[in-house]
């Protein structure tokens, strides 16, 4: 059996962090090794994860001056000796075979990545499952990888649901210090990298959606995604041209995710705003038409954004 790496960021989860280590360490997989790494949290973390590692000798404990999530996962990745690699957030947690589910994948089919669903659980006790209804195992090469990676529809850019082979990080792939979304830099190249791609139909990832974690804080309204997609698009410009109409559509739809997050957050964004991102939407609506792996519904939402923001604004609210 093969040494699989999962890398545990670990910061300000103390209410979290045991039900997530416990559902790692109780893995049917074993052959495991754990890094947890302690990014100068100011609760109790640090001394959760030294009582872990005195109890299981896969452990081992990073304790360092606090970074960022995304220098917390690089600094367990440039330790991991794992053929394979998993990244796990610790406030959430996983099904006791996600490892050997997504290895047994990952080996069947020759791949360099394997995926799984997603259950998404929220404070109030709500569960959605992500995975959809009549789904079926996925094989796919570079190509189709990335265009359902940037579909979104069975899987999306998130790190924590997948299992990647150690060396498609190499030297040069890192995940971006300062960035929030900082999957958003970094899966893409993964899967640029990956000549083959497995998703299994299992939400086997528990994702929790904490009030006030950072994804969730109206404090934290910014242009995260679109950053991140304007990097994937000058990338796909350089090395895929023929996918640049998909990176394109990504865009399109990241400028309208950071307008939803206003009406999430019932908050006022100008005239002048709406304008700017109406304007980045319908710059790619030929992109978007074009393109054969989103929805017709994600195609009509694009069309409502733009000519009528009124009409949006009402169904967003009515589905929401």
């Amino acid at each position: 059996m093969d040494l699989i790496s999962i890398v545990v960021p670990i910061y300000n989860v103390e209410k979290y962090l045991r039900k997530c280590l416990e559902s790692i360490i109780n893995q049917t997989y074993k052959n495991l090794e754990i890094i947890l790494v302690d990014d100068g949290s100011p609760d109790k973390c640090g001394e959760i994860c030294d009582d872990f590692e005195k109890i299981d000798k896969r452990i081992k404990v990073i304790h360092k001056k606090n970074g960022g999530l995304s220098d917390a996962r690089n600094c367990g990745l440039e330790i991991a000796i794992g053929k394979y690699m998993c990244f796990i957030d610790s406030d959430d947690y996983i099904e006791l075979d996600m490892v050997e589910k997504l290895y047994k994948a990952i080996c069947k089919e020759n791949a360099d990545i394997s995926i799984c669903g997603m259950m998404i659980e929220y404070e109030d006790g709500r569960k959605i499952n992500k995975t959809k209804k009549n789904n079926y195992k996925k094989i796919m090469d570079k190509m189709s990888g990335l265009k359902m990676l940037n579909s979104f529809y069975l899987f999306d850019m998130a790190t924590c649901d997948k299992m990647f082979k150690t060396e498609l990080f190499g030297n040069d792939i890192r995940y971006p210090i300062g960035k929030k979304s900082e999957d958003f830099y970094t899966t893409y190249k993964l899967f640029f990298k990956a000549n083959k791609s497995i998703y299994i139909p299992e939400a086997l990832y528990h994702y929790y959606q904490r009030e006030n974690s950072i994804s969730r804080n109206k404090n934290n309204i910014d242009r995260a995604y679109i950053d991140g997609s304007i990097d994937q698009l000058n990338f796909f410009k350089k090395e895929i041209p023929s996918l640049v109409y998909i990176a394109e559509s990504t865009y399109a739809f990241a400028n309208i995710a950071y307008y939803n997050n206003y009406l999430d957050y019932n908050i006022k964004i100008s005239h002048l705003k709406k304008k700017q991102l109406k304007e980045e939407v319908k710059k790619y609506l030929k992109s978007i038409i074009n393109n054969d792996v989103i929805s017709k519904v994600k195609k009509i939402q694009s069309f409502i954004f733009v000519y009528c923001l009124i009409l949006y604004d009402l169904l967003y609210r009515i589905k929401k």
